[in-house]
Order: structure tokens, then sequence, then C-alpha cells
């Protein structure tokens, strides 16, 4: 397995180039970057600047692995407005385009969200499903023609609770180019990553490393990796037992005090979490 960073680790107003040259410090083999409507990654970027971010990350030994898309914030894939999925399937196409050019070979997709202010009118799972499943394989198109997979990750979202389910979301796109972004941590208060491991499989494109301690059970219960109840060994085994040795990413955000110094013991926790038997 290789280790990689996300660039929410870093203080928001430090220059990728900084923070890619701090993560080879800490020993990572690779960034992840946020893909935005607008700023240095971007439906914005012109090629020639996603290219020169590419040749910085290998400068530096670095790989752009994946990229997190957030351009589906103001346009939703399970949206019942056409105008509005279709702006959201035109944003996801530049999306993977633009990861192509970073030598990126997934992109972080959240198709949808079961909440009674967003998607549709009611919130309902069963409309939020069928258009979301529809608009994916539109995606999976333009995934294709970029090289680029579709991670459909889980998140708190209200949405694919159970492997079963993403398992099934991702088998109906009908494309080799839609797969799951796991997160080992975000379904921790109701569910076990190891399970979610076994059942997608070969599914997964790449992992989202966190912890976090159930007894919380709400968003402030996300902690540093080894201290809270991910059974980082158990995922160790699950991982080999169904063939996963891609990208591991580390979602984690910087330290309140000395905020770079979470990029060296997130890289030495990591390296802890592979080294598990």
């Amino acid at each position: 397995m290789k280790k990689a960073i996300n660039a929410w680790a870093y203080p928001s107003d430090m220059p990728i180039a900084e923070r890619m040259r701090l993560a080879a410090d800490a020993g990572y083999d690779g960034i992840e970057l946020i893909f935005t409507e607008e700023g240095d990654v971007s439906l914005q970027s012109s090629e020639g600047a996603l290219r020169e971010y590419r040749k910085i990350a290998e400068e530096y030994g670095l790989r752009i692995q994946s990229v997190i898309g957030s351009v589906f914030v103001s346009s939703s894939l399970a949206s019942p407005d056409a105008a509005e999925a279709d702006a959201a399937v035109e944003r996801g196409a530049r999306m993977l385009h633009g990861a192509a050019v970073l030598g990126a070979d997934t992109a972080l997709v959240v198709p949808g969200r079961v909440f009674k202010e967003t998607e549709n009118p009611n919130g309902r799972y069963d409309i939020v499903y069928d258009n979301a499943v529809k608009n994916v394989r539109r995606l999976a198109a333009h995934a294709a023609a970029a090289g680029v997979y579709v991670g459909i990750e889980n998140v708190w979202n209200k949405f694919l609770l159970s492997p079963l389910e993403m398992r099934a979301f991702v088998d109906y796109a009908e494309s080799p180019w839609v797969g799951v972004y796991f997160d080992v941590g975000n379904f921790m208060p109701w569910a076990y990553p190891e399970q979610w491991i076994r059942i997608l499989g070969t599914r997964i494109k790449k992992l989202h490393f966190k912890d976090f301690k159930t007894g919380v059970g709400t968003g402030h219960g996300f902690v540093d990796l080894l201290e809270g109840d991910v059974d980082y060994a158990e995922v160790m085994r699950a991982c080999r037992e169904v063939g996963f040795d891609d990208y591991c990413i580390a979602e984690v955000g910087p330290f309140a005090q000395h905020p770079t110094l979470k990029l060296y013991t997130t890289a030495m926790a990591m390296d802890a979490i592979f080294a598990m038997k």
C-alpha cells in the first residue's frame, strides 16, 4: 500500500507547492487535491496550470493520485431538476478531465444527499437514489474517456447506508469506471469498516484513513489516527484479503498549534497501521 495526505491537512492559506514539499519531506507517496469551482485547482484552471502542479509533484517524488470533487455543492447529480442535473454532469466531466491532466486516476464523488432541504422538496430516499444512479451512469462515460475512476464515497449524507446498498449502487452504474472511495472512519457509529471492505472488494479504488471514537457519536468524535475505535489491524487484514494495495489517503485537519506537525505524526501512524498483521 502507498500513503498519501489530503490537502485539508494544511493551513488553508498555504500554497499548493509548499504542501507538496512538506508531504514529500514527511515521507508520503502522494497528495490528494481538492477540485473546486474556483481557485488554484478548479473548473477555472487551465490545463497548463494543472500540468505545472503535476510537474511539481513529480519533482518531489509524489503522485497526485486522487482529487475530491467539491464541484457538486451547487449542483447535484441527484437533483430532479434536469438543468441542475445536466450542470452537475458537465461539471463532473470537467473535473474528471482535470484530474487526468493532474495525473490522478480517481475522483471522489458524493452522488446525493437525503436531506429535506436539498436534492428534492421532500428529501425522499428513493428519488435521490434513482436520480443519482441515472446521472452517475452518464458521468461514467466521461470517466471512461478521461481514464479516471468515479469513486463513490460513504459520507454522513443519510444515503447508501450499508455495504450491500453501496455495492448494488456501484454495480447499477454498469461501468468499470465507477467504483468506491471508501472512508474507513465515516460509518464507525453504525458499522464496521472491515465488513465494508470485504463486501465491496475490488470495487474499492481508494481508501480514506481517519479515526473515530464511537462513544462521542457526533462529528466531534473524529480523532487522530490510532486514537479512536477503528480496528486498523482488522482493516489491514480485510485489505489483504480483497487484494487492495493502492493509495490510502489520510483525511485529517492540521493541529491548532504547529499545524504542519500533523503531517509527520500522521505519516508515522500510517506506517504503524501498514505494519499491522
